[in-house]
């Protein structure tokens, strides 16, 4: 499997005229996270909590099983969309319905 970071805190800091703070790309990658581990989709734990996101914070392919990968492949830029139209990072029921479509495939 080749290894690669999905998405990292800093590429999003770094983006000049970027109108989200640092504060709502923690808290969006902790969204994310959480999710992730919740759902056992990752192959170790990535963070405790949001104040374990940091700028050096990333989100790679060997960081997640072969169904969180799908998941994000499905998920990840639909949701980012949706939050650039004003949608909180909370609201993950995007990747909730993704995640049964899925579990249904898989059965």
């Amino acid at each position: 499997m080749q290894d690669f970071v999905i998405d990292k805190v800093s590429w999003h800091t770094s983006v000049k005229g970027n109108p989200e703070t640092m504060s709502d790309i923690r808290e969006r990658f902790w969204q994310v996270t959480a999710f992730l581990q919740q759902h056992r989709l990752v192959t170790h734990p990535l963070a405790a909590g949001i104040d374990e996101i940091g700028e050096e914070f990333e989100i790679r392919r060997s960081h997640v099983t072969e169904n969180g990968f799908r998941l994000l492949q499905a998920a990840y830029d639909k949701w980012l969309r949706k939050l650039d139209k004003g949608m909180a990072p909370s609201d993950m029921r995007l990747f909730e319905r993704e995640l049964s479509k899925l579990k249904a495939h898989l059965h």
